[in-house]
This record gives structure tokens, sequence and C-alpha cells, in this order.
């Protein structure tokens, strides 16, 4: 992984004054060979990102990378903030879209799996996202972009509400979000703190959620006997007062 998040030096602060003096917003390609130049570009931008360091992204840097002129860059993208938010942004769809790949497993299936083995499954496809492209979680960090997790915490309350009968709904959201917040924060703090190592915390992430899991089992299972001793109570109440 290349260089961690650095603060920006002066050069990718200052305006740069090859740029349009009004260029307020990022450009959308409108024809497929445009859409092949920005693509072009984002490449380039996540190959610096992980051989540099994200701080030493610029307009010119990434006109180099993608062979391309600084003039053509500008076309698209009005500065460097709006080349590393497109490039956050593909990646968020790409994370989004992966969410939508378990569509077709079935709730039984989910609560067959063992805690451990399921989240091994559900993770699986994003770590293998992240090992393709290291410049993920640097980029990400930098926009701080919480991520796009709708998709995902929608699964997960499908499958918490599959495994949990007996949890009330208010509950499984935050139970679904711990494991969202857990496994996100989880890979920031590896990425800021022992990126060189982060393999060894995508390998430990399912069996930390995995123990949650179990947790919640024992605490689905204390709410459906507590509901079980309050039904037999009131059925003793009202046998005990019928005639």
């Amino acid at each position: 992984m290349g260089q961690q998040d650095q603060p920006p030096s002066p050069r990718d602060t200052e305006p740069d004054p090859a740029s349009p003096a009004a260029a307020p917003r990022r450009r959308q390609p409108s024809q497929a060979r445009g859409q092949q130049r920005v693509d072009a570009i984002l490449d380039a931008v996540s190959q610096l990102v992980v051989r540099d360091g994200i701080a030493n992204v610029t307009m010119h840097t990434v006109a180099r990378q993608a062979q391309t002129s600084v003039g053509s860059m500008y076309h698209f993208f009005p500065d460097r903030e709006h080349l590393l938010d497109a490039l956050a942004q593909r990646h968020e769809q790409a994370l989004a879209d992966i969410a939508q790949t378990f569509d077709g497993v079935t709730l039984d299936s989910w609560t067959a799996m063992q805690p451990q083995a399921l989240f091994q499954f559900l993770t699986r496809p994003y770590t293998e996202y992240l090992v393709r492209n290291v410049d993920v979680l640097p980029v990400l960090h930098h926009q701080l972009i919480p991520g796009n997790d709708e998709g995902f915490i929608r699964l997960l309350m499908a499958i918490l509400s599959a495994r949990l009968p007996h949890t009330p709904q208010a509950q499984l959201e935050r139970h679904a979000v711990v494991v969202q917040s857990t496994a996100a924060g989880l890979l920031m703090f590896a990425y800021r703190m022992d990126g060189a190592n982060i393999d060894f915390y995508l390998k430990e992430m399912p069996r930390v959620l995995g123990a949650y899991l179990v947790h919640l089992h024992a605490l689905d299972a204390a709410l459906a006997a507590g509901q079980q001793d309050t039904a037999h109570a009131d059925a003793q109440k009202e046998a005990a007062g019928s005639p």
C-alpha cells in the first residue's frame, strides 16, 4: 500500500494557473469516448494513490500518469478534490453493487450458516475488492465519506430479522449499525495504524463479527424465554380469574 494520508502540500491546495477561472463543478462526459477518458484519468489517480500516496496526487501528476494534457484534465475535473471525489464515488458504487449480488441468497440459507461462516461469506467479496483496489481505504478516508451503506444495512437487517425473530425492530437496526460500524472502523484503524498488516485484520473480521452474532443469539433466546414466561403468567392469571 502507498503512503498513508498526509496533509496536502501547497501545490495541492493553491489554485493551478492552468485552471479555468470558472469551473465550479465537474463536467459529466456525454459520449462513450469521453467516459473512457474519464475512466483512464481515474485509473491514473488510483495508481498514484497506491504508488506515491494521496498527498502527491495533483492535476499535473495525474495528467502525466494518464498520458494526457492538463487541459484535457480540466475539461472534466475543475480541481484535485473533484478528481478524488469522482474516484471515491466510483468505489462507493462498486461497493454498493456488491450488496446486490447477495439478492439471490435465501433467508433459509442465511439462517442455516454458522455465525463465523456467515460473515466469512458476507465479507469475502468486499475484502476481495479491497485487495484488488488498494486505493479504496485512503481515498474514502481522505474524502471523509461514511460509505454508501444503505444496501449493506438492508441486507444485515434481513439477515438479523430472520435469525433473531424475538428481537424488536429498533434493536435490530442498532445491531445492524454495530456490525457495519465495527467492520468499517476496523478497516480504517488498520489502514491508519497498521497498514502493512491489513490482511490480518481482514481475516480476523469474520471472527469478531461472528462472536457478536453469537451474543445476539443469546439475547434473542433470553427475550424468547421472557416472552414465554410472560405468556405463561398471563395464562395463569386468566385461569385463576375464570369461574
